[in-house]
């Protein structure tokens, strides 16, 4: 089974390629089954995919040789919890994934989180705050790309030190508990050599008893699709994991590595 459930199309104003373009990338590229799960986020100014619209589009750009889900990346914080829930009441879609973009209304991609604090201040904080959203804004299937503020600025390539723990363990513990995914994600591995979450997290899950992982490239560009799932295989593998899971209406599948 290969599977890439994170991608995005031209509905997500960061994608670069139409939904029929993305599919026909994961057909050349011999998928079983694909997710588009273009961006859902709150914040003004924001990417938030309609979802009537798309799944029109969608249906319309299907494939008859691999399966493709009906998925949505929702930006989690505990602020916009309320436009969260409003837009999940039209979500009939097969996948969820709950991804942290900024905290505390700072954006991670533009720098303005990292301003004025340590590498240790920016996880704690980081942690502290993605328990706040999980928490919050619940409806979700998988955690993404835990860890993303290593892509950027004072953090790129920053390691959570052992010490952050405390603050970490919570997080997982709620996922385990509340049986949602983590997320291995491929979209860095040409820039640090490892997948998102870095091996000690996704290790950390696997301890405290973490057993859904699903695996995305998280490709914004046809060429991106299924980019490095070999890696995240490894990664997978090398955490202890045997199996992969996946989503139709909202119900997990898993499938042998």
């Amino acid at each position: 089974m290969i599977t890439d459930l994170h991608c995005h199309s031209t509905f997500s104003i960061d994608g670069s390629s139409s939904m029929r373009q993305m599919i026909e990338a994961g057909e050349n590229i011999g998928l079983d089954i694909m997710a588009i799960t273009d961006h859902a986020d709150f914040a003004d100014g924001d990417s938030c995919v309609e979802p009537v619209s798309y799944r029109k589009a969608l249906q319309k750009a299907g494939s008859n040789r691999i399966k493709v889900l009906k998925g949505v990346e929702v930006g989690l914080q505990y602020e916009h919890r309320e436009r969260f829930a409003e837009f999940m009441k039209d979500a009939d879609f097969d996948f969820v994934i709950g991804s942290m973009h900024r905290a505390c209304e700072k954006d991670f991609c533009n720098g303005e989180f990292y301003l004025n604090r340590s590498a240790e201040e920016c996880w704690q904080i980081y942690f502290i705050e993605a328990l706040k959203a999980v928490k919050a804004c619940s409806d979700f299937d998988t955690f993404g790309h835990l860890d993303i503020i290593t892509r950027y600025h004072s953090m790129q390539g920053h390691a959570s030190p052992e010490s952050m723990n405390e603050y970490l363990d919570p997080l997982l513990k709620w996922l385990i508990d509340h049986e949602k995914g983590l997320e291995v994600n491929t979209s860095k591995f040409h820039l640090f050599a490892r997948c998102h979450p870095q091996p000690l997290i996704l290790q950390r899950y696997r301890e405290l008893g973490g057993e859904i992982i699903t695996l995305g490239s998280d490709a914004h560009h046809r060429n991106d699709v299924g980019k490095n799932l070999q890696a995240g295989l490894e990664a997978i593998r090398t955490a202890g994991f045997s199996r992969l899971a996946w989503f139709e209406k909202r119900k997990m599948r898993l499938a042998d590595l």
